[in-house]
């Protein structure tokens, strides 16, 4: 081959590989493209976790409410489209306007409190982190309903603090962007009532207390020159225009169980005030004693044992149910883990070990009665134990029998007797 035609071969050679080359490329490039919308779209899905506008806000808004009365506020969510699945959440409250008479209650969208309501009424907060297995999207969904007590009279806010966080149901707990309200009340003294009445002892109207020794203080909105008081069970008691004390303040101890009302007006010169109220509630016995029993359910050859339990309390009424499980097998100085419950429950038992369970029963004053009961579910080792001993008791009395022992008791029994009665007639 001469030089001409190589050089031409080689021509044709690398224009090929040019060819092949810039196609390799060419289809590259389109399967990148190709699949960059996808892309695109899915790192705006991980990045919208931060992009999103959650809101959450405090309802009500704005009000007026009296100074000792109770309130509610909500704290709702607006997810905006988005899905979110966690929360931890911080409320700001004034703690000198402002006292939690109960952290939480109520229904609310978030199943499961993996930090339960806690407070702080000196620094003014309340706290809490709860999930949502499967997520959920919702323009209006309560959080969770807090009730406050109003202290003293002024303005106040009650806010969601920015350290609040909302976490997105997008598999990689990314954080939402949120943007929070917060509520503006007016906090006004009792109309026509001139005095405030305060309990440091008991200082909600509502709740039950098992303290019964009070202590009552009161402010009064003019100059007075004297108040007259009584306490009693009569919620419409009113004063007699005498003058009781000088002093705000009166104290009671021994109080029994019941609910009591402190009734108080003041003497300004020759005029007398409205008188005003303050209920107390004292309960200072326990729910009565009960006894829990345990059922079993027999299911494709499992057993498994159902804890059954109920109790009264005549005042009160009983809040909760704790339950504790000790494994009897184990450490004999452990003490149960008690969780709160409701019956019937399920006992966390393999069907071999012995078990005792503790119940403890709390009222609405805090007082506590405790129960407990025990479960042994290898029953075969006490049937064994049985046979043995009832084989053992007939083999002691066919000694007996057969050894004619009985017979010679019985003889020596009628010769003692008549000894007895040799002795009697000589005398």
């Amino acid at each position: 081959m001469n030089l001409f035609w190589k050089k031409h071969l080689n021509n044709i050679r690398i224009q090929t590989c040019c060819k092949t080359v810039g196609m390799y490329t060419l289809t590259c490039l389109t399967v990148f493209f190709s699949f960059l919308p996808n892309f695109v779209y899915a790192q705006s899905n991980i990045d919208g976790g931060t992009k999103n506008n959650v809101q959450m806000y405090v309802s009500p808004r704005n009000g007026s409410f009296v100074v000792g009365s109770v309130f509610d506020v909500g704290i709702y969510i607006d997810t905006k489209n988005s899905s979110i699945n966690a929360l931890d959440l911080k409320v700001n409250f004034d703690p000198k306007k402002l006292a939690v008479a109960k952290p939480s209650g109520g229904t609310s969208i978030f199943g499961i409190w993996v930090e339960p309501p806690t407070y702080d009424n000196v620094k003014g907060y309340i706290k809490m982190s709860g999930v949502i297995p499967e997520g959920i999207v919702t323009s209006s969904g309560l959080i969770t309903t807090m009730s406050f007590k109003v202290l003293a009279s002024g303005t106040s806010n009650i806010s969601i603090d920015p350290v609040t966080n909302v976490y997105n149901n997008d598999g990689i707990g990314s954080k939402a962007n949120v943007s929070f309200g917060r509520s503006v009340l007016l906090f006004t003294n009792p109309m026509n009532e001139g005095l405030t009445i305060n309990s440091d002892t008991h200082p909600f109207e509502d709740n039950w207390y098992n303290n019964n020794n009070i202590v009552f203080t009161w402010d009064n909105t003019y100059e007075s020159t004297g108040y007259s008081f009584i306490l009693d069970g009569n919620p419409k008691t009113v004063p007699v225009n005498e003058v009781s004390t000088m002093k705000n303040t009166t104290s009671y101890t021994g109080i029994s169980d019941g609910t009591w009302y402190l009734h108080i007006k003041s003497k300004d010169a020759a005029t007398w005030g409205l008188p005003a109220d303050y209920k107390v509630h004292i309960d200072t016995t326990p729910p009565e004693k009960f006894k829990p029993t345990i059922n079993t359910i027999t299911s494709d050859g499992r057993n498994e044992y159902l804890l059954l339990f109920n109790t009264t309390d005549a005042l009160s009424g009983v809040d909760h149910y704790e339950v504790g499980v000790l494994r009897n097998s184990r450490d004999k100085n452990a003490l149960p883990v008690f969780i709160q419950t409701e019956s019937p429950y399920v006992l966390p038992t393999d069907g071999v070990e012995n078990i005792t369970v503790v119940v403890k029963a709390f009222d609405g004053a805090g007082n506590v009665t405790q129960s407990s009961t025990s479960l042994y579910p290898d029953k075969k080792n006490w049937y064994i134990a049985g046979l043995f001993a009832l084989v053992f008791i007939l083999l002691i009395l066919h000694y007996m029998f057969g050894h004619h022992i009985g017979r010679n008791l019985k003889r020596a029994y009628i010769f003692f007797k008549n000894i007895s009665h040799k002795d009697e007639e000589n005398l």
